[in-house]
């Protein structure tokens, strides 16, 4: 039987980022996309919001996003739900795992979002930003998330590409299949597409979290 997590590279995570750092002793990051030497880029601007819909099949205490400069007002936010029932219901009333936004950053820049952590479960990851932002983009996803991800952008499935985010889980146990499946796609169509936009209070430089946390 072919071991699934043999055909991936399995990374340690290194403290490139410009967040709070985790231990890179302890972690592995797993992706969303299959790496490429050249990545594309995906553009949001007010109003807009790139999704990740997925299962994660242990627990895990991170997300990095490889971000690619569009302006120099960039900023980008990332917000961590659990997922709960559908798209809407989840940016409604969903918990918020982890919410930061990141400004001051370079093309390249691997942005962390790092919190206590979460458990195995279904979670929804949304980018938006309140100027500009732009997300590294691969043609293809990994193996891992092949069929087990769904991927969003203003509100809709979204088929040509996959962001380049990843899953930061605890390396102390290592699983044969860090993503399971999820549900049917779904398929989100809100009324105001402002409404989707995470407000936070402005922040000195790069990532803060806005639930207080400090790992």
């Amino acid at each position: 039987m072919k071991l699934k997590f043999l055909t991936i590279i399995l990374a340690l995570f290194t403290l490139t980022s410009c967040s709070q750092g985790i231990s890179a002793e302890r972690f592995f990051a797993m992706e969303f996309y299959e790496k490429e030497v050249i990545p594309s880029t995906v553009y949001l601007e007010r109003g807009e919001t790139a999704a990740v819909e997925f299962y994660a099949a242990a627990e895990f205490s991170g997300i990095e996003v490889l971000a690619a400069k569009v302006s120099a007002d960039d900023t980008l936010t990332v917000t961590l739900y659990k997922f709960n029932a559908d798209y809407e219901t989840t940016i409604k009333d969903g918990k918020v795992i982890e919410k930061a936004t990141f400004r001051n950053y370079e093309s390249r820049d691997t942005l962390l979002l790092s919190f206590k952590t979460a458990p195995e479960g279904k979670y929804l990851l949304t980018f938006s930003t309140k100027n500009n932002a732009g997300i590294c983009l691969a043609t293809y996803p990994s193996e891992q998330a092949k069929g087990n991800v769904n991927f969003y952008l203003n509100d809709a499935a979204y088929s040509d590409g996959a962001f380049y985010a990843s899953v930061i889980f605890n390396g102390d146990r290592l699983i044969m299949d860090y993503f399971k499946s999820t549900s049917s796609p779904i398929t989100p169509a809100p009324e105001n597409p402002e409404e989707n936009l995470q407000e936070e209070e402005p922040s000195e430089e790069n990532g803060e979290n806005e639930s207080g946390n400090e790992d």
